[in-house]
């Protein structure tokens, strides 16, 4: 997971719950023995940094000290990503890193970082913010997945109510996502 300083908590804590929670279930019902995923937060320095929360955040490395290997690398939103969206060693990192890695996401607004570093040419994404690509609609919130994809963090919490509100929610979105 990719953080900086004013990310949404949130946006990181969320999707790393779910890889670790993931590699639990995982090797408890027999499925494998050794870790599916191994999860940590790169920053733009390693140590400590506040979210917009307040609540300080721990960077294992800097994002430039990891190279190959990662296998899905998620990019956190929040009120920081204004301000460290146009960090020229951070995109071409990330240019770098969407050519290896199996899957490439964002969460709310770290989708401007993909939209900065050109990995959203051509495609659509929204957030619950504003479209993060030329053309892109930020009508709907996106909730889906493909080899990039951007998820307007509050989706499912917009769809909920109904029993299947999630599966409903990936239906009705699933065109607006990059």
């Amino acid at each position: 997971m990719l953080a900086y300083p004013d990310i949404q908590i949130l946006d990181v804590m969320g999707p790393l719950e779910v890889f670790s929670r993931t590699t639990r279930w995982l090797r408890d019902n027999g499925k494998r023995r050794d870790d599916a995923y191994s999860v940590e937060i790169l920053g733009l320095r390693r140590g400590a940094f506040r979210a917009s929360s307040g609540l300080r955040i721990y960077a294992d490395r800097r994002f430039d000290e990891v190279g190959r290997g990662i296998d899905t690398l998620f990019i956190a939103g929040g009120t920081g990503s204004e301000r460290y969206r146009q960090h020229p060693p951070l995109l071409r990192w990330i240019r770098r890193q969407a050519s290896s890695v199996r899957r490439l996401a964002s969460v709310c607004t770290g989708a401007f970082f993909l939209a900065e570093a050109g990995l959203l040419r051509g495609r659509r994404a929204t957030t619950d913010r504003r479209s993060p690509a030329p053309g892109g609609n930020a009508t709907r919130p996106c909730l889906w997945s493909c080899t990039v994809s951007a998820s307007n963090g509050n989706a499912g919490r917009r769809a909920s109510g109904k029993p299947h509100s999630a599966r409903r929610a990936l239906r009705r979105n699933r065109d607006d996502v990059c």
